[in-house]
């Protein structure tokens, strides 16, 4: 079926989720519109910029599910009802860069002035909160890299404002939205099989080499990893193994969060990967589906992110220790969101080998059942997915070193 004007057509579980054993879900209509003037097949069209300040609009103003129709809406062309900005005619269709944005209805009595009168507040509040994004430059050049007691080097990255998702087309579980990330440690490269069987004992890969990033790995052998290297190192372990809850406040290691990883990968950038928006240059900086070989290499080969971290985009994907939740960004905390409180799958990050290049983008969300056994996706034979620790910040138990060059 035809998607009529201002909306698309979506399977986005099935484009994300690559398991065997899943069936392609139908294709659905997400209430979401395009930049006015656009459609699917205008994409010079652009956002307007009072978009960004509808969401302080009066309660009631507009619906925060993707899936549902707003009171008031045109549910026959997917048109929106605009507030009335300079500029912005009613019945526009715009493009929003925050999440729950879908459908606005006309204004009732006063409700424009309010709107307006919002949204300069809004302004005047942002410029003056001193909120200043994270990039190489703000954060005073590449970060410092310690080493830690076991001899693997970590990235020390400042704390920061970021944003977090993307406007891609369809991508209805990232809309971009601010978010500020506290200072954390972070694994250089991936873990490597050689560092895995020297803390865990063994070595489940698939496509053996020391250098290589351990593959094969379920969500809770990461985690088990993270405990017995914090042990090893002499931290406070994350991870209560019987239920498997996080406790950020321990020193040790742990899997980072989606917006930490998020954070990481970008390393300032706002473009579709740490370098640019280019899928044709990401052949330079990660291991993926166009550049032809079979199976994980050996990590830190590629040219790192402007902080001088490897292997963010493609090689393994990456546990992140989020629970996955579709609809999560829309009612994520500003500050440290660490997922949902529950779920039945976990994020992954970053893409891998056998990815195209989209799926390798920095705010691509992938998901999958943390407890899968030896026939699903996260320990098959084609050695899909990884990981890489973080922790937070401490004395004592680093050193300043050298990474990869």
């Amino acid at each position: 079926m035809r998607a009529p004007t201002g909306s698309v057509i979506l399977s986005k579980r099935s484009e994300r989720r690559i398991s065997p054993r899943l069936l392609p879900s139908e294709g659905r209509r997400p209430e979401c519109a395009l930049a006015q003037g656009a459609s699917p097949g205008n994409t010079a069209a652009r956002p307007h910029p009072f978009a960004f300040f509808f969401p302080l609009a009066p309660s009631g103003a507009f619906e925060q599910r993707f899936n549902r129709p707003s009171r008031g809406s045109n549910a026959k062309d997917g048109g929106l009802r605009a507030f009335g900005f300079p500029g912005l005619a009613p019945g526009a269709r715009v493009q929003s860069p925050l999440p729950g944005l879908v459908r606005f209805r006309a204004p009732r009595r006063g409700e424009a002035c309010l709107a307006r009168a919002l949204a300069a507040l809004a302004l005047v509040a942002v410029m003056s909160a001193g909120c200043q994004e994270v990039s190489p430059e703000t954060a005073g050049g590449a970060p410092p890299v310690v080493t830690t007691k076991g001899g693997v080097a970590m990235v020390r990255l400042p704390g920061g404002w970021f944003i977090m998702g993307s406007a891609a087309r369809g991508q209805t579980d990232e809309p971009p939205h601010r978010v500020f990330v506290s200072p954390f440690d972070i694994d250089a490269c991936e873990v490597t099989q050689a560092e895995y069987e020297k803390v865990a004992g063994r070595n489940p890969s698939r496509w053996k080499g020391g250098a290589n990033p351990v593959e094969q790995i379920r969500w809770a052998d990461a985690a088990r990893y993270c405990n017995a290297r914090s042990h090893l190192d002499g931290l406070r372990p994350a991870y209560d193994e019987k239920t498997w809850a996080c406790d950020f406040s321990a020193d040790g290691y742990r899997l980072p969060t989606e917006a930490e990883w998020e954070y990481a990968c970008r390393a300032g950038s706002r473009t579709q990967f740490c370098f640019g928006d280019s899928p044709a240059a990401l052949a330079e900086v990660a291991w993926f589906k166009d550049t032809g070989d079979r199976g994980p290499h050996p990590v830190g080969q590629k040219r790192p992110n402007a902080w001088g971290i490897f292997d963010m985009h493609g090689n393994v994907w990456e546990w992140c220790n989020d629970f996955y939740g579709e609809e999560y960004y829309a009612s994520s905390p500003e500050r440290d969101p660490a997922g949902p409180p529950k779920g039945t799958s976990r994020v992954l990050r970053g893409g891998c080998w056998n990815s195209r290049a989209d799926l390798c983008r920095s705010a691509y969300r992938n998901e999958e059942d943390p407890g899968y056994t030896d026939t699903c996706f996260g320990r098959d034979i084609h050695g899909f997915v990884g990981f890489r620790c973080v922790r937070r910040p401490g004395a004592g138990h680093e050193a300043p070193g050298r990474t990869q060059s």
